[in-house]
Formats: C-alpha cells, sequence, structure tokens
C-alpha cells in the first residue's frame, strides 16, 4: 500500500495513474473529491482508497491501518499559489504536513518516504552548463516564500535520512512539468496565457520544461531506487519562455510573433504588483515572482535518468497532451487590476523607468528640511507639495485634505485596506492614473497613489509620502545636519564611513540591531530602518510580550488617538542600557514598546524599528542594490537620550484648522493632572496664538521653558490651562 498525498493536483494525478497501471494499492487523503479526474479504466479501481481530508494533520482511519501494510509515503501536496503574501501561508502544506507525515513514519513503522520539492530549491545554471543536485540555494529563488519553505522542509527530511532511525528519505526537484490531468490549472496558466494569441512579450529567461509523466514514472521509480538522503532532478528539456511559446505554437498550429521584455520594464511591472499587494489586493505579478522570470533555470537531469531510469518525453508531446485533455474548466483571467495595468498602462510603464532613471542618475544632494521627519520640497502634478520621505512605507502617498484643494484630476479611484503603526486597517482611496512626482526638480511618474489622513497624524506640513518604492535600488545619502539628502545609482565618497549589511526585500530595509534592555537582559535581531519614525527605537508588542518589557521600571505610558495610520496607538517608554548597531554602541537610550495588537508594530516579521533619533546622529548612504549600510558619526553621536518631560505630544494644523491638536498624553504627567485632553485644540501658547508661530520655530519652542500655559479650545469652551514639564523619570 502505498500513502499518496496531493492526489488531485498536476503531478499528484499522474502520480496515481502510474501507480494504478502498476497495480499498487493506493491510499490518498483528499480534501476534495471532485477534483480528482480519472481515465474511464481506473475512475472505480479497487486498489484505490480515498480518505477524507479535512486539513493538515489529517488522520489515517484505524481500519485502514490494521488492514493494510503502508510500504512507503509518496508526498505531492504542496501550496504553490505564487500570490500568497507571507511565507506563513505557505508553510502548513509544505513543511507542516512533512512534520506529520514524518511523525506518521514512525507511528505506524512506514520504512519510506519519497517527497516531492522544486528545482528552485537548487541553483540554476546555463544551458552550456547546466546545474546539477550540487549546485546551492541560490537568488532570486531565495527570496521565493514558496522555494523558501519547500527549502526548510528539505532540510528537515535531510536530518531525519541521518538521524540513524534507519527510515528511508529521497527528494525529488522536478522542473515545470506540463502535460495532462492539470485540473487548477497550475503550471498550464502558462500555456493559456499565450494560446493563439497573434502577440506575445515574454521575460527573457527561462525554464527546465519536462512532460508530467516522465516526473510521474520517476517519482513511484524512486520508492524502490532511490538512494537515502539523496535528491534527484527531475527535469527536462532547457527553453527560454520564448523558445517554448514558438514550440508551442508550432505544436497547435497558430501563427504567433513572440517578442522578449527588456528586464527594467519586467521589474518595474513587479513594483506595480508590489504595491497592489500592499493594498491587500491578492495577485501573483510582484517583484520577487517576477525576478524569477529574468533568469534561465536550466537543469541536468542525468542523475535521474541512471538511477531513476526516468524516461525522456519531447516538451512538444507534453504541450499536445495537455491541450489534447479534456481541460474544460481551465480558465485563465487577470483580476481587473491587473489588466488595467498589464494591458492599458504598458507605455507609461516604460516611461515611468526612463523618468526614474533620469531623475535619480547624478550624485547631487537637494535641500530638505528635517524636523522629526525628513521634508522634500516637491509638486505632484505641478502643485507645489510638501512630501515626508519614509523608508517604512513602500509607496507614495498623497495626503486627503492637499488632494481634496488640488483639484488634481484623475480617470480611475480604487478602495483598498490599508494599515500602519496604528492598531487597525482603514479604507482609504487608491488614484489609479498617471501621476507626475517633481523632486529637487526632476520628474518621475506613479501610477498607484492611495489617499491617507496624513496630515492629523505627522501635522499641515505634510503633503503626502514618499516610500522606498520610489528609490529604484538606487543609493540614499542623508546629512541630517546639514538637511540635505542625494539619491544616486552609486555611493559617494565612503572614507571614514562603516559598511553594515542590510537585507532589503524591494519595499522595505532591515539590519541587525542588538537591544541590552537592562541587568543583562538583551533582544537582538532583525529591526525595520523606518526614516518615517521620529523616535528613537520601538520595540514591537510581540517582542514586549516575549521578554515581559511592563515588568520594567520605571516606565512611562503613553496613549495617542493618532499613533499612525490606524489609528490609536499605545507604548511604554523605559531607558534601555545600550544598543548596539553593526560596531556603534550607544549607551541609556530612550526607547519605547508598543502596546499594540495589530497593525505594523505587532508585526512578528522583525523585533524593532528604528527611527530618527538614532539616524540623525550619522550621516548615511542606504545602497539598495548592494545591500549596505553605510555609517559616519556626526557632531549629535555623543548627546545623551532625554526623558521625555513635556507630557503631551500634538500635530499642528494652524494652517488648514487654525489651531493645534493634542494628539497624545502621558499617564500620570503634570499636563494630565491639569486636565488635558487627548483631542482637545490649543489656539495659543504662552498668550501667543499658535497661527504665528512658523514650522521652524516649533523647533525650539519649548527650550528652555519650565512649564507652560496653554490656551485650550474643546467644544464651545475656552480655557487656560497652566503646568509645569515634569522631572525627567527615565
Amino acid at each position: 500500500m502505498i500513502l499518496l498525498t496531493g492526489a488531485s493536483g498536476l503531478l499528484g494525478h499522474n502520480v496515481l495513474i502510474t501507480l494504478l497501471q502498476r497495480g499498487e494499492q493506493v491510499m490518498a487523503p483528499l480534501r476534495d473529491t471532485a477534483r480528482l479526474q480519472l481515465p474511464a479504466s481506473l475512475a472505480d479501481s479497487p486498489n484505490l482508497h480515498i480518505i477524507p481530508m479535512e486539513g493538515i494533520p489529517f488522520t489515517l482511519p484505524e481500519s485502514a491501518i490494521h488492514h493494510s501494510h503502508i510500504s512507503a509515503i509518496i508526498n505531492c501536496a504542496g501550496a504553490t499559489d505564487m500570490s500568497l503574501p507571507t511565507i506563513d501561508d505557505y508553510m502548513p502544506a509544505n513543511k507542516d504536513l512533512v512534520e506529520h507525515l514524518v511523525m506518521l513514519m514512525r507511528d505506524y513503522n512506514i520504512p519510506t518516504l519519497v517527497h516531492v520539492s522544486t528545482a528552485n530549491t537548487i541553483g540554476y545554471g546555463s544551458a552550456d552548463t547546466p546545474a546539477t543536485e550540487a549546485a546551492p540555494y541560490q537568488e532570486p529563488f531565495t527570496a521565493s516564500y514558496y522555494a523558501r519553505s519547500k527549502c526548510d522542509a528539505e532540510q528537515l527530511l535531510d536530518r531525519v535520512a541521518h538521524d540513524g532511525s534507519g527510515r528511508h528519505i529521497v527528494v525529488v526537484n522536478p522542473g515545470f512539468m506540463v502535460g495532462a490531468y492539470d485540473t487548477k490549472p497550475s503550471s498550464g496558466k502558462l500555456l493559456l496565457a499565450g494560446y493563439k494569441r497573434r502577440w506575445m512579450a515574454v521575460p527573457k529567461g527561462g525554464k527546465s520544461f519536462v512532460h508530467v509523466r516522465d516526473v510521474a514514472e520517476a517519482v513511484v521509480n524512486a520508492v524502490t531506487m532511490g538512494v537515502n538522503g539523496e535528491r534527484y532532478l527531475l527535469t527536462g528539456e532547457s527553453m527560454t519562455l520564448k523558445e517554448f511559446y514558438e514550440l508551442q505554437a508550432e505544436v497547435c498550429g497558430y501563427k504567433q510573433r513572440v517578442l522578449e521584455l527588456p528586464d527594467i520594464l519586467v521589474l518595474a511591472a513587479g513594483r506595480v504588483g508590489d504595491m497592489l499587494q500592499w493594498m491587500k489586493i491578492r495577485t501573483q505579478l510582484c517583484t520577487r515572482n517576477v525576478r524569477q522570470l529574468l533568469v534561465c533555470g536550466f537543469y541536468d537531469n542525468s542523475k535521474a535518468r541512471r538511477q531513476l531510469a526516468m524516461p525522456q518525453t519531447p516538451i512538444a508531446d507534453a504541450i499536445k497532451d495537455f491541450f489534447e485533455w479534456d481541460n474544460k474548466r481551465c480558465i485563465f483571467v487577470l483580476s481587473p487590476p491587473e489588466i488595467s495595468i498589464m494591458k492599458k498602462h504598458l507605455f507609461t510603464l516604460i516611461a515611468l523607468i526612463l523618468c526614474l532613471g533620469s531623475a535619480f542618475g547624478q550624485q547631487n544632494w537637494m535641500k530638505i528640511t528635517y524636523f522629526g521627519h525628513l521634508y522634500l520640497h516637491s509638486k505632484i502634478n505641478g502643485h507645489p507639495a510638501s512630501l515626508v520621505f519614509d523608508t517604512g512605507s513602500p509607496y507614495t502617498c498623497m495626503d486627503s485634505t492637499f488632494f481634496a484643494d488640488s483639484g488634481i484630476e484623475y480617470k480611475h479611484i480604487w478602495k483598498a485596506q490599508l494599515g500602519g503603526a496604528g492598531n487597525n486597517q482603514e479604507t482609504v482611496r487608491v488614484i489609479v492614473d498617471e501621476l507626475t512626482y517633481t523632486v529637487d526638480e526632476k520628474e518621475h511618474l506613479s501610477h498607484i497613489s492611495p489617499i491617507i489622513q496624513l496630515k492629523p497624524i505627522v501635522g499641515d506640513y505634510a503633503d503626502g509620502i514618499l516610500g522606498i518604492d520610489e528609490m529604484g535600488g538606487k543609493v540614499i545619502a542623508i546629512h541630517y545636519l546639514d538637511e540635505q539628502m542625494g539619491v544616486w545609482d552609486q555611493p559617494g565618497d565612503t572614507t571614514g564611513f562603516t559598511s553594515i549589511p542590510i537585507r532589503y526585500d524591494k519595499i522595505r530595509i532591515f539590519v541587525p540591531l542588538a537591544v541590552t534592555v537592562r541587568d543583562g537582559k538583551t533582544i537582538q535581531g532583525e529591526a525595520l530602518v523606518d526614516l518615517g519614525s521620529s523616535n528613537s527605537v520601538t520595540l514591537t508588542s510581540e517582542v514586549a510580550k516575549q521578554y515581559s518589557l511592563k515588568e520594567l521600571s520605571p516606565l512611562l505610558h503613553y496613549t495617542s488617538s493618532i499613533g499612525g495610520i490606524g489609528g490609536e496607538s499605545s507604548s511604554c517608554d523605559f531607558r534601555a542600557t545600550n544598543i548596539a548597531l553593526g560596531p556603534f554602541s550607544l549607551d541609556n537610550v530612550t526607547m519605547d514598546f508598543s502596546n499594540n495588537t495589530g497593525g505594523a508594530l505587532s508585526n512578528a516579521e522583525f523585533f524593532a524599528i528604528i527611527g530618527n533619533d538614532i539616524w540623525e546622529r550619522f550621516d548615511m548612504m542606504i545602497d539598495l542594490s548592494s545591500e549596505r549600510l553605510y555609517l559616519k558619526p556626526n557632531a549629535k553621536f555623543d548627546e545623551p537620550f532625554k526623558s521625555p518631560v513635556r507630557g503631551f505630544s500634538y500635530t499642528d494644523r494652524s494652517r488648514t484648522l487654525g489651531y493645534w491638536v493634542v494628539n497624545g498624553l502621558y499617564a500620570q504627567s503634570n499636563a494630565e493632572k491639569a486636565g488635558l485632553r487627548e483631542g482637545d485644540h490649543i489656539s495659543a501658547i504662552n498668550g501667543r496664538s499658535v497661527k504665528e508661530i512658523s514650522f521652524e520655530e516649533q523647533r525650539t519652542i519649548f527650550d528652555g521653558l519650565s512649564g507652560v500655559t496653554l490656551t485650550i479650545q474643546r467644544g464651545d469652551t475656552l480655557q487656560e490651562i497652566r503646568f509645569d514639564f515634569d522631572v525627567p523619570k527615565i
């Protein structure tokens, strides 16, 4: 008896057919039996035993176990949907199931497991030198959530194969499989996408195409012929995508002209897909996926041919088999956003690349304003705008008030769910049209612009956000003290700078960080580089819970009704003993941890964000393409970190509303004790109207003061609240 998982998939169907044709008894756990479509001669085979399955882990009926000797498990199951948004979405089917199967081997004395992985966990070669099983896992597949989950499963099985238990583990690594019984379809989408089109535009990459029937034969043979602990590449003909579509047109008897797209255009399309995913629109189009289409994944299958007797059927026969098979349910449909972008905006995507290249090519400096945030003097469709540069935001956004006042015209608008530093997600409008952003007199285009309520969070001086997506893999250089910023192709003079490795996933930047909280307790991992945060270091609520940070003393409890996109936020300030950023050490750092239950600050992917209260102590260059951070301490490096004493925070709405808004309070502060509330409107400070206080003057307005008198408008009531600033408590 063979236990076969994933029997309703493309490969699973063909493995099941092969097993039944060989007279094997097969036990197949299935969640959706309707997807199982066998040849008429096998449809009612007494050798097939279907077990209904609700999910993972599944259970085997005791009656089946007692009356059947399971000699081997063949695992063809897996999550292959390339639109899944996180690696955690792949783990249940691609790794957790494998752990469950290993447990079944132990519990029921099943001696053999043949596990179907993917060729993407093995480094690819070229047409002249195809890769063998010894080639190490490499980019761009190391960024693929699918391939990473499969790689994790392989590592687990390698340990089992060599643990001395006697369990026989064989891993097979198929290429791009084509053939009949593709019921979803899966790989068939690629074939249907080009079927009978007069013109076809494809990336320059290629794949190792293989008939799925050949793979099925090798998989079944691996049960008895495979060597314990070995991997086998089950691949076929190495072809570029252009060559494959030309062959398909020849096999199917239609004429088609196939063009290869420039890499830069394919990557631009991936960035558009990144935007869609950021807005919670599910799509396979994203940078980590399209980068895989730019390489030629060519492999050598000679080991499988020698040891597993793998057949070699021409791929032309596989194409013919796919189209001859009754595939009526196979419909390949792009979602409306993808149609809009890929069909209607092809030439504007080209323009985007050209504009980005010209806008950010030379090593020039542009003047910026730094006050907690980095403000860039810009224009949007010719309207003057002050944009906050925010590496914590993937994309460029517009403030809703600025958008309404500017009268910017647009053709299409969507709605999407958007999250941020606050607890919740917000429904926002998204402009789907070509907008021109001018930064330092250089223009570039954006095709998707979320409209957010930014001024209530940052203040009236913020008309929008310039996100990391607009940097296009460039070098970002910032001199905080000189208030200058540059975006270049190559790093400038690195004399005196220290280089630190970073991780750049095309929409975020991560850097290694270690935080010694107190009494030698150190937390370390990846931190998000967030130039949109004015804080020093903020630890996520997940880390705060894991390390019981609420037990620290003293703590300053802070709440904000508008803590970021997503609304209210809560945190606790404390003083850490030390942080280590590469070779740089900073002592007695005032920082905070989040109490949020949702939003970015509850994220488990990173343990902290690093904001401008740290970065302002350096001259910095961020080389996105080389994934390096260059830091050089400036005159602020040794300045002590201050304890918050004012007791409240505010948002400047004097331009649009005529007052400042109290947006946060420290618990038990003098401000709170004096009766100040979140949401209060501050019309005057020490008798001076806030309308008269410029943005520049706000940098020092509270310096040297020991207390303050605020004129507050609360509903219809005007009152004065006087309090002394707090004595430093942390």
